[in-house]
């Protein structure tokens, strides 16, 4: 929703649109089968976007992975931790490779964490 939306329905509480929102991607998420990754993996695969991973078989999972989301059958999302950890990095071509490939895989969604 844009701003100009919000002002045209006014009556809508931020409550309201905050809970459409996650209505909306629980029908997307829960229609498919997760795949949490840990830190680990997230790296690995990074690697061969940036291509110097060592290792054939992480092209090959991470081929699978990008075939599988895309067919919509799975989808990778990431907890607020593992976000926090692999955002840390302080290189900014790593951090914005990690960035990518985390919205790829995991189309924008994260777990909430306990508190939320």
């Amino acid at each position: 929703m844009t701003l100009a939306s919000h002002r045209q329905h006014p009556e809508i509480s931020l409550q309201q649109h905050v809970r459409s929102k996650m209505l909306a991607t629980a029908d997307r998420v829960l229609t498919r089968k997760r795949i949490y990754l840990d830190t680990r993996f997230w790296i690995l695969l990074r690697k061969v976007i940036l291509g110097c991973s060592e290792d054939p078989l992480h092209a090959k999972i991470l081929t699978q992975l990008h075939r599988v989301v895309s067919d919509g059958r799975v989808i990778c999302p990431i907890n607020a931790n593992i976000l926090a950890e692999l955002l840390k990095q302080r290189d900014e071509v790593t951090r914005l490779a990690t960035a990518n490939l985390i919205d790829e895989l995991s189309l924008g969604t994260a777990l909430q964490s306990e508190e939320e």
